[in-house]
């Protein structure tokens, strides 16, 4: 009875090893096939290279991705670092984000099209990434949220 125990602790882990790798290799592939909408100056779009311009609100997204993978794939650093360049191009001197390029899918905006949402989104996309030197732009926009809130500014 032993044997036959161990035998299934064996077909459970292998099967758990199974399913990790699959996701392993899924994303690593999903990586690989982003990185074909990628602009030369760091911007993603629906269509890559073919789009006139790459999008603020997809940028976003996948330098957000990229950080949450960090940990699990491979990731180079160099995309997540120009993604970071240009949102940081298209901040406005108000602190806010401009938005650029064409996105099909309005999900991903949550059906908004004001800069403070775009903003918003950056900036928690900054945040999540942690490691990255991020403190700049978002100390400056929490600050633009808590003045146009009407509450004094956090010093920082």
């Amino acid at each position: 009875m032993m044997l036959l125990s161990g035998n299934r602790k064996n077909v459970r882990l292998e099967l758990k090893m199974r399913n990790i790798a699959s996701h392993f290799i899924s994303f690593s592939a999903g990586y690989q096939r982003q990185l074909n909408y990628k602009h030369d100056d760091g911007s993603y779009s629906a269509f890559g290279k073919s789009d006139q311009e790459g999008n603020t609100w997809l940028t976003a997204f996948v330098m957000k991705s990229f950080g949450q993978a960090w940990d699990d794939v491979y990731v180079d650093k160099v995309y997540i670092d120009q993604a970071l360049k240009y949102l940081k191009e298209y901040q406005l001197e108000s602190v806010c984000f401009n938005s650029s390029g064409k996105l099909l899918n309005n999900t991903l905006k949550g059906g908004v099209e004001d800069n403070l949402s775009l903003s918003a989104y950056i900036t928690a996309a900054m945040l999540e990434l942690g490691r990255i030197h991020t403190v700049s732009p978002v100390r400056a926009f929490t600050g633009y949220v808590e003045e146009e809130d009407g509450r004094e500014p956090l010093k920082h």
